[in-house]
């Protein structure tokens, strides 16, 4: 449960104004200053790739310029992924490979 006397982050804020703002254009800068922070671009793709955000880029619509983005919809898409790997499966890799780096 989150902490109900802490600010919320700069992912929630962003997560809070695109789906305050679907299906307009919003600007970097203005999503910079939602965001309050250095990472905000980061933040942006985390709601894409792990929250699963339909939110568009000039990559992937022509009549966007670069820094535009668009929430599309509302409704998640089923393609999310988890950033991390669990403690056994890290333990299993480092351990086959003989507590060394590879490639």
């Amino acid at each position: 449960m989150k902490n109900p006397t802490r600010e919320p982050g700069s992912k929630d804020k962003l997560r809070a104004y695109f789906l305050s703002n679907v299906g307009q254009v919003l600007d970097s800068e203005i999503l910079r200053r939602v965001a309050d922070s250095s990472e905000w671009a980061r933040r942006i793709r985390e709601l894409r790739n792990e929250e699963d955000y339909d939110i568009l880029t000039h990559k992937d619509r022509s009549d966007l310029k670069p820094g535009q983005y668009l929430l599309a919809t509302t409704e998640r898409r089923a393609n999310a992924f988890e950033r991390g790997i669990s403690k056994e499966a890290r333990a299993y890799v480092i351990d086959r490979d003989g507590n060394t780096c590879q490639m």
